[in-house]
């Protein structure tokens, strides 16, 4: 890939096959570049009931979620709902690779978390005035390709949409952390910043619960959490080269190390 913007022209697919490092990358990373290495050569594939990915589907491409959510028909399931028949095999067996097969419950569901999130009047004037599923790509100064590809992209606002059980603001802070969705923030504004020379970009998350009432909040990343990604990004990178130039993708370390235990398995401690 050159570097630049690829809006409309580029799948999810490509983009996960394109050169470039990622924030999925960079966690696997974090993990060891063992489990970065052995990630890359996985191949892309869809989750076979994935609530988030339909929530996306329908927000942002309603088009291709029309092709790709299908939900089985009653007559190839059994009387209790299950999917392990014969005749169900022989249905799933004629659909596309891409499908997403869900329950008649959890598609009604994302329609509704859809309905919540474009009825929102601070979501929807987010969500307007720009391009849905951007892919971005940038060579950093060390010359390494970085990428990202934010879920709405406009001049004002870098979006990621989130499913969670709670969008109350600390409930989704930890899932945040968690989750590294800062690192999120952190990769995406850098290659941002790279491809534009600009700053002004706000990045948010709109996160919307996924269960009734289908509550929707939306969150700005301050400076504070994005000195804080960079700080814990700028090592896996300075690792992610030293891996490239001595060609050796370690996993854990070889040496015998203190078993460390949460700090809550001390909790009765006086």
């Amino acid at each position: 890939m050159q570097a630049g913007f690829y809006s409309n022209n580029l799948s999810l697919e490509d983009y996960h096959k394109a050169e470039g490092l990622s924030k999925s990358a960079l966690v696997n990373l974090s993990l060891s570049p063992a489990h970065y290495k052995a990630r890359l050569l996985e191949p892309v594939t869809f989750p076979a009931a994935d609530l988030g990915t339909a929530v996306h589907l329908l927000v942002f491409e309603p088009d291709l979620a029309e092709e790709r959510l299908v939900t089985p028909p009653k007559i190839v399931l059994a009387k209790n709902g299950s999917r392990n028949t014969n005749a169900y095999r022989d249905w799933a067996a004629t659909l596309p690779q891409e499908a997403i097969i869900l329950n008649e419950e959890d598609y009604n569901a994302a329609q509704a978390m859809r309905d919540a999130v474009l009825s929102h009047p601070v979501a929807s004037e987010i969500l307007s005035g720009g391009h849905a599923e951007v892919s971005a790509f940038w060579i950093d100064d060390y010359g390494t390709m970085r990428k990202t590809r934010p879920d709405y992209l406009s001049d004002y606002y870098a979006v990621n949409l989130k499913t969670a059980i709670s969008a109350e603001p600390s409930q989704f802070g930890k899932q945040a952390y968690n989750l590294k969705y800062h690192w999120d923030s952190a990769w995406c504004k850098s290659i941002l910043r790279g491809l534009t020379n600009n700053d002004a970009r706000d990045y948010v998350f709109i996160a919307v619960e996924k269960e009734s009432p289908y509550a929707v909040a939306i969150y700005e990343v301050s400076r504070e959490i994005l000195e804080l990604a960079k700080s814990e990004i700028e090592p896996v990178l300075a690792k992610y080269r030293a891996c490239l130039e001595n060609d050796t993708w370690p996993g854990y370390s070889e040496q015998i190390q203190p078993l460390r235990l949460p700090k809550y398995a001390f909790k009765g401690e006086v």
